[in-house]
């Protein structure tokens, strides 16, 4: 564990396998824009609700996607919109993105691996309005998403800085009603994905429409690659 880390990290599960699986970005069903600063107009004239997340592969997408089930009042993520949040931005202003951007742009953080374990609820088993599947405990991820804070901080957006606890949200109750859902937790009890490999974090944009939210990746910053001597 990096020094000075842990009072600030929850971890909803065990370490993760040593071993790895390489993730291929050109796989996965989102659609990234470009790396780099964002010449994209439409995110230029009509702000967007912005974040970073990792990404995650095809695969395992579709491993969580067993997941769901027929739940009264549960509406569950699409496998389309699958992700990590590593840090909420909300609305940024030109200058704020651009600024934001660079910041990114610096982070040499090295690649990692990660592997999904277990399932849980908040704020708790008998009254639920979230449904998230955990990750293993990971210290490369841990100091990504310090950098990242550290790097975003010196720029005065008035960020939250609150305990990191990386999960991935697979499911919301509908109009926030609160339900049992100790049967689900105790059926899933045991889910745990293969390892996959992070390469890449990205920046994203978020869109509300009548039909649900539409991800977008704004930007994408690659990690840098471990090699084995």
């Amino acid at each position: 564990m990096h020094p000075g880390l842990s009072s600030r990290y929850d971890f909803e599960c065990i370490p993760c396998h040593s071993n790895r699986a390489r993730y291929d970005w050109s796989s996965d069903s989102y659609i990234p824009i470009r790396s780099g600063l964002v010449q994209d107009s439409h995110i230029r004239e009509n702000p967007l609700r912005l974040f970073f997340a990792l990404a995650l592969p095809d695969l395992v997408k579709s491993e969580i996607a067993k997941l769901s089930a027929a739940i009264d009042h549960v509406r569950w993520i699409p496998v389309t919109n699958l992700h990590m949040t590593l840090q909420f931005m909300g609305i940024l202003d030109e200058g704020q993105l651009d600024a934001v951007q660079q910041a990114a742009a610096k982070i040499q953080s090295p690649e990692f691996s990660l592997t999904l374990y277990q399932v849980g609820s908040f704020p708790s088993p008998t009254r639920t309005s979230v449904f998230w599947v955990g990750v293993g405990a990971s210290d490369e991820l841990i100091a990504l998403h310090q950098t990242l804070f550290n790097s975003l901080s010196s720029l005065d957006l008035g960020l939250e800085d609150r305990k990191f606890a990386p999960h991935i949200t697979v499911g919301r109750t509908k109009r926030r009603l609160k339900i049992d859902a100790r049967s689900w937790l105790a059926e899933h009890l045991l889910f745990e994905s293969d390892p996959f490999n992070i390469s890449a974090f990205h920046l994203f944009s978020s869109e509300l429409r009548p039909s649900g939210a539409v991800y977008r990746v704004v930007a994408s910053y690659p990690l840098v690659e471990q090699r084995i001597v």
